[in-house]
C-alpha cells in the first residue's frame, strides 16, 4: 500500500502561530471497522519533524494509519510567525504552556476533524511524552505510547559527567539567556551540542524540572493536571483494551536504570502507565538490533525488532505477545519519590 505526503501549515490554538507539519495519508481506505487510527506524533525537545518520516511511512503504508508530524514553534520549519506579536513572543515560548497547550491540541483537532471515524493516537516521544497529559484537547485521545519518557531530573543520569552537566544546566541558560542567542533570539543548544536550537522558555522549563525529583509536576497547576491524568479509565493488567504504554531502554545515555522511567510514570498514579523496558543487547540480538538508547526507536532499522510489536496496541489497544510478556508485572506507580 502507499500514502500520500502532504506538507501543510496547521495553525496553534490561542495564537495562530503557524506549525510546519506534515501528514501521510493511506491511499485506499480499509474495509475494517472501526478503521484503523490517526498518529499524531510529538517529537522530542529539539528534534524536526522529519527525523520521524521513517516511522510515520511505515505505519501509513503497512497499516493504513494516517500520521502526522509537526514541529512545535521555534523548532524545525516553525521558525517564524505571520505576524510581529510571533516573531516577538517566540523566544518566551515555553514547554507547559505553548508547546503542551497551544501548539499539540492543534494537531489533535485537525486529525480528528480530518478523520472524524477514526480514533487519535499519541505517540510521545521523549518531551512529547511529558506534554501529553496537558493537552487540553486529551478528551479526543484514545491511546498513548510513551517513547523514552525519562524524568530527567540530574540524579537519574548514569555517569558522573552527565549528572553534573544537568545539575548545571540552569546556569548555563541564565548565561545563553543574556549572550549568544540565534537570530531569531533562541538558545543556542546546538552550540553545545544538545539540540537543535530551542525557545529560552523552553530551556528555562526544562533546566528548572531538571532539579527535582518531582520533575514537571514541581509546577503545581501540572500536578494538578497529572494527578488527574486517565482517573476515570481502567489501564489495568487485566483490561482488554489498553490506553497507554511506556517503552524504555537499558541503554539509555539520560538514564542510570529503570529507576529515571519509573519516577516519571509514577507522577501520573490514576493512569498505571504499564512500561515495557528493554535490554537492546540481551532482547533484540536476534533482529541484529544491540543499540536503542534515547532516539533509535525511530530508525528505520528497528521495524521488526520494535515497530511491529506494538503495532496491535497502537491499532487497537492490544498486547502481543512479546509487549504482553514484557509488561508483566511492570506496574510500580506505588513507589515513593
Amino acid at each position: 500500500m502507499s500514502a500520500t505526503e502532504e506538507n501543510l501549515t496547521i495553525l496553534a490554538a490561542v495564537d495562530s502561530f503557524p506549525l510546519a507539519s506534515t501528514l501521510f495519508t493511506p491511499t485506499k481506505t480499509p474495509s475494517s471497522t472501526p478503521p484503523p487510527p490517526s498518529i499524531q506524533i510529538n517529537s522530542a525537545t529539539g528534534v524536526p519533524r522529519a527525523f520521524y518520516v521513517s516511522f510515520a511511512r511505515y505505519l501509513a503504508t503497512t497499516h493504513s494509519c494516517p500520521v502526522l508530524l509537526y514541529d512545535y514553534r521555534g523548532i524545525g520549519d516553525s521558525l517564524t510567525g505571520s505576524t510581529p506579536e510571533h516573531a516577538r513572543a517566540l523566544p518566551l515560548a515555553s514547554i507547559q504552556k505553548e508547546w503542551a497547550t497551544y501548539d499539540q491540541p492543534a494537531i489533535t483537532m485537525f486529525l480528528k476533524d480530518r478523520f472524524p471515524d477514526r480514533a487519535v493516537v499519541i505517540v510521545g516521544h521523549s518531551v512529547g511524552a511529558h506534554i501529553a497529559p496537558l493537552n487540553p484537547a486529551k478528551d479526543s485521545v484514545s491511546r498513548y505510547l510513551f517513547v523514552a519518557p525519562n524524568n530527567a531530573h540530574w540524579r537519574f543520569h548514569p555517569d558522573l559527567k552527565g549528572a553534573i552537566s544537568t545539575y548545571l544546566f540552569p546556569a548555563i541558560v541564565a548565561v545563553g539567556t543574556r549572550v549568544g542567542r540565534s537570530p531569531q533570539g533562541l538558545f543556542r543548544a546546538n552550540a553545545i551540542g544538545l539540540c537543535e536550537d530551542i525557545p529560552l522558555g523552553v530551556a528555562r522549563d526544562w533546566s528548572y524540572w531538571t532539579r527535582f525529583r518531582e520533575y514537571c509536576t514541581v509546577e503545581p497547576h501540572i500536578k494538578e493536571v497529572y494527578d488527574r491524568f486517565l482517573a476515570d479509565g481502567d489501564n489495568t493488567p487485566n483490561a482488554e483494551e489498553h490506553r497507554t504504554l511506556a517503552i524504555g531502554f537499558t541503554d539509555d545515555a539520560f538514564c542510570g536504570s529503570r529507576e529515571a522511567y519509573d519516577a516519571w510514570l509514577r507522577l501520573m498514579p490514576a493512569a498505571k502507565v504499564p512500561l515495557w523496558y528493554l535490554d537492546p543487547k540481551a532482547e533484540l540480538g536476534e533482529f541484529g538490533v544491540e543499540a536503542v538508547a534515547h532516539m533509535g526507536f525511530f530508525r528505520k532499522a528497528m521495524k521488526e525488532a520494535l515497530w511491529e510489536p506494538l503495532v496491535p496496541f497502537l491499532v487497537d489497544g492490544r498486547f502481543g505477545e512479546r509487549v504482553g510478556r514484557g509488561v508483566q508485572g511492570e506496574f510500580r506507580v506505588k513507589a515513593k519519590l
